[in-house]
């Protein structure tokens, strides 16, 4: 039987692979954690039954009449029924142990060696990377043993913004990977700031020179809400336009995605310290709730975790676990100060830690469900 090997970044990402590979057959043989990955060992439920009758059913052979009917055949024949027989009993323990192990990691019960491996475990399976999973669990005394409880040590690990940022004056940069949403949030935020205070108090300016139409997309926002928008083509630019839009009330940056080979190092060293006739530029980390979280990690660390004022995390309507999303809030007390959960420009909420958490263990209760359905699926 061919057992094929799976690893992905979580469990959704493992998951997906080997659906991708092995269709509505796979059987799950088993789940690890290796490092901060997953590892799925999987094959068909074809190949399990095409191998037990490869192996277990004797070969039909041309007899003559002296061998056919001999007591060796039906000793063979018997053998090959038992040995099935025998296989089909494995399957159905593997089942059994399979949801006996999804059981527990759902119950969380009392770890073994005082560690609380389920949880990890369960955690992971949302997004979060192992070695924080590990980090966050090991201070909780006692563990949390139930959904509300987990979800009470979580909220009390998130904090959100004191004040709106639309509702004070100052220049706000953008900043996160590819992809997070850093254009759209800042119209919507523009948007915002428009149905507030006069139009001509605002002026976005977008630096995003590397991806093609990046400033193209900001510009019809702008057109669209009637509001000025600016490029910025190198620091020395952004600086002169800073300078020349001082006495606007609210300046809007947009920047660049950010990628482990690709970003604009000049730009954001310059964003991490600059201040503008006594305005210092407030930075926020725009984070998509469906990226890893290695990935936030990456960019925070790149950029500067002091240099950071608060977050505002993305598409979490899109997202099926919220594991990664909170990590990035509580790994790095970064406050939250906005949610985006739509693409219209009014899709942009103030934050509700509770309503956060409430979704996240949602989720962490449906992919749980779901994995238990799917062991149940194989017999």
């Amino acid at each position: 039987m061919e057992i094929r090997r799976f690893k992905g970044n979580d469990m959704r990402e493992g998951m997906q692979q080997v659906r991708s590979c092995l269709g509505d057959e796979a059987i799950i043989l088993s789940t690890r954690s290796v490092g901060d990955q997953v590892e799925i060992l999987a094959s068909t439920e074809s190949a399990v039954l095409a191998i037990a009758k490869e192996e277990h059913f004797p070969k039909p052979v041309v007899e003559s009449e002296e061998t056919q009917s001999t007591e060796s055949d039906r000793s063979s024949q018997f053998l090959g029924e038992e040995k099935l027989a025998h296989l089909e009993t494995e399957i159905v323990e593997l089942k059994n142990m399979l949801c006996q192990e999804l059981g527990r990691l759902q119950r969380f019960p009392e770890p073994v060696s005082g560690h609380p491996d389920s949880l990890v475990t369960r955690l992971v399976n949302t997004g979060m990377s192992h070695s924080y999973a590990q980090e966050l669990t090991a201070t909780w005394r006692p563990k949390p043993t139930t959904m509300g409880q987990l979800g009470a040590r979580l909220s009390a690990l998130i904090s959100s913004c004191d004040e709106e940022c639309v509702s004070e004056s100052g220049i706000h940069a953008f900043i996160g990977a590819s992809g997070a949403g850093k254009t759209t949030t800042v119209a919507k935020l523009a948007a915002r700031y428009a149905l507030k205070y006069d139009r001509k108090d605002i002026v976005l300016i977008s630096t995003d020179r590397f991806k093609i139409g990046g400033q193209d997309k900001l510009e019809g926002y702008g057109q669209l809400l009637q509001i000025d928008v600016m490029a910025a083509n190198s620091v020395q630019e952004l600086s002169k336009l800073l300078r020349k839009y001082n006495n606007r009330r609210m300046i809007l940056i947009d920047t660049g995605g950010m990628t482990r080979h690709k970003r604009d190092e000049l730009l954001f060293k310059y964003l991490g310290g600059a201040t503008v006739n006594g305005r210092k530029i407030q930075n926020t980390l725009v984070a998509s709730s469906s990226s890893q979280q290695n990935q936030q990690d990456l960019i925070i660390e790149s950029f500067g975790r002091e240099n950071l004022s608060s977050v505002v995390l993305t598409k979490t309507d899109e997202a099926i676990t919220l594991g990664a999303a909170l990590s990035t809030l509580t790994r790095h007390r970064l406050p939250l100060a906005y949610q985006g959960n739509g693409q219209g420009l009014s899709d942009l909420v103030l934050p509700d830690v509770r309503e956060l958490v409430q979704s996240f263990l949602q989720g962490f209760q449906s992919k749980a469900k779901i994995e238990m359905q799917h062991v149940e699926s194989i017999s």
